[in-house]
């Protein structure tokens, strides 16, 4: 159940200087055992699990979850119950036991509401469903045409949980770039519109992202790096800090997430891989 590949890997912290090509030895890379995971899309390290990941399918499936190890195994499928994939990109979770399903894929720019399904985490060990306690809806402040033929910029696969609310990164078509937006999931809002809090060229279109469990540093992965910053100070731009960068090819890379020090990543083909996150 496992491929060997080799990585190669290039570091480089803001755009000053550039360390050395470091090459991995072959680094095993995991495959899923379940076949049912044919296209993953996001993942997330549980908190009060040890050793379990979440990850789910992209658009179309069942509304479900799936509770893995770092070597693919499959623990538990969950059903969520409440809850529709129409295009299930991310999972964030808290450190309040809670998992926010991120159902914002918007390829064409149609979709005039986003949704964020919250639930319990399951647990894996005993549970086969999972009830829905929250749905929120949202639509971007600067998104007016449905869809807008002009600017490709308003789909997203990337989402984090950071200082008490639900951060969404977008995916632009458009240009290089990805903007950066707050919801607060408390609003009592049937429809919500997040805070723009910044736009930055991150050079390719972002599909994945997670912030370390301490809040210290937020990892953004697109189809070809995968992008670190470490956070300033208290404010909200979680794209302002120090950032390194690490060149990858993995297939069509879709989602990452913390394990301590390593960065798990899984791709469209069914595959992880795990890379060091110093």
């Amino acid at each position: 159940m496992f491929r060997a590949t080799l990585l190669v890997i290039a570091a480089t912290w803001n755009i000053d200087y550039a360390f050395p090509a470091v090459t991995l030895g072959a680094p095993p890379t995991a495959i899923f055992d379940s076949r049912d995971i044919d296209e993953s899309s996001g993942i997330v390290m549980s908190r009060q699990y040890p050793g379990v990941f979440w990850t789910h399918n992209d658009s179309g499936d069942l509304s479900r979850l799936f509770a893995v190890r770092a070597n693919g195994k499959l623990v538990a499928q969950i059903r969520v119950k409440g809850a529709k994939n129409i295009d299930w990109e991310d999972i964030a979770n808290d450190d309040q036991g809670h998992l926010y399903i991120c159902d914002i894929g918007n390829n064409m720019n149609r979709r005039s509401e986003l949704t964020i399904y919250v639930i319990d985490e399951p647990n894996p060990f005993t549970q086969t469903s999972a009830r829905l306690i929250r749905r929120v809806d949202y639509r971007y402040p600067d998104q007016s045409r449905f869809p807008d033929l002009e600017k490709f910029n308003f789909d997203a696969e990337a989402c984090f949980w950071g200082n008490g609310s639900l951060y969404i990164l977008t995916k632009h078509r458009s240009d290089p770039h990805t903007k950066l937006y707050k919801l607060n999931l408390f609003s009592r809002e049937s429809l919500q519109t997040p805070t723009l809090i910044a736009e930055y060229d991150i050079g390719g279109m972002v599909t994945g992202a997670d912030l370390s469990p301490d809040g210290r540093r937020l990892a953004v992965l697109t189809y070809k790096k995968i992008h670190l910053f470490d956070k300033p100070s208290d404010d909200d731009n979680y794209l302002a800090g120090r950032h390194k960068e690490i060149n990858i090819k993995f297939g069509q890379a879709e989602g990452i997430c913390f394990d301590g020090q390593t960065l798990m990543i899984t791709n469209e083909q069914g595959q992880l891989l795990r890379v060091p996150a110093n």
